[in-house]
């Protein structure tokens, strides 16, 4: 055993690379069929999340945060420091997704790994913060792990696909609230402007749309990206660039140009639903007509 203040994050980094490589192999296994593919991911893939499973989450006696007394094990990840850098759990998720096939195949017990998952998304909305983009960071790692969950009269607590989904749009809990919530709290609603520099308020709605993508299944999960609100913000960054394209660059932001990937989630979106005004509109927006 090392002390973390001599490993900082060479573990998590060396695990987080290997099941990088598991998920492009799973990805690979689901696109061809080749089983060798499966194999190289599976045997990276199980040993962690079965080792994880054997793992007691981060707890304190007291639950404080981050410059309070006591320290701050409330925001620690279930295998990171923060909750909002457990991108492992990404990797897990995916590999788990294209890999699960293949397991099922080998007599693995899959339950096993949803478990973890929940285990995992249960930690990141206990942690963390119902602020800012620390929200947001959070949101996506729940909704990654919501991915592949069943529904919720599959598991003995309830607490499925259904659980997850209504957290991430509806939540109002001391360290997580729902994309909903957010969308009328955070922005201003007569300009759709989020109140931080560029970087980060463009990123707010990067965050929101992507995840909204994710978990885009049924009319009421389609809600986020059906609000107005949406377009608004999407559309309405051009109008803090300059004429060479740029933003201006605030705090630790850089000189950034407009985030183009709002307006593909949302044209996808109008597409799939045959909203084809509002297609219209988002494609001119994402060509410089606006």
């Amino acid at each position: 055993w090392v002390h973390p203040s001599k490993t900082g994050h060479a573990i998590e980094g060396r695990s987080r690379s290997f099941l990088a490589l598991a998920q492009d192999a799973a990805f690979i296994y689901w696109l061809t069929g080749d089983a060798a593919y499966a194999k190289f991911a599976a045997d990276i893939f199980w040993p962690y999340v079965y080792g994880f499973s054997l793992k007691r989450m981060p707890h304190g006696p007291n639950g404080k945060r981050v410059g309070e007394e006591g320290g701050p094990r409330h925001i620690y990840g279930s295998q990171t420091f923060e909750v909002i850098h457990d991108n492992i759990v990404k990797h897990i998720a995916l590999t788990y997704d294209f890999l699960h096939g293949y397991l099922v195949a080998e007599g693995r017990d899959v339950s096993l790994v949803q478990e973890q998952l929940k285990r995992m998304a249960d930690r990141v909305v206990a942690g963390g913060g119902r602020e800012g983009n620390w929200n947001l960071h959070q949101a996506d790692i729940i909704a990654h792990a919501t991915l592949v969950l069943e529904e919720d009269g599959a598991y003995p607590d309830g607490q499925g696909r259904q659980h997850y989904i209504d957290i991430l749009l509806n939540a109002d809990l001391p360290h997580q609230l729902g994309l909903r919530q957010v969308m009328r709290t955070g922005y201003d609603q007569p300009t759709g402007i989020w109140p931080e520099a560029f970087g980060y308020g463009t990123g707010a709605t990067v965050s929101i749309t992507r995840i909204a993508s994710l978990i885009a299944r049924q009319q009421e999960e389609e809600s986020v990206l059906d609000d107005p609100l949406m377009v608004k913000a999407s559309v309405v960054q051009f109008q803090w660039l300059y004429p060479n394209g740029r933003s201006i660059g605030l705090g630790d932001t850089t000189h950034s140009h407009a985030r183009t990937s709002p307006l593909e989630f949302l044209i996808a979106h109008a597409r799939r639903n045959g909203q084809a005004e509002r297609e219209r509109l988002l494609t001119g927006a994402l060509g410089g007509e606006v």
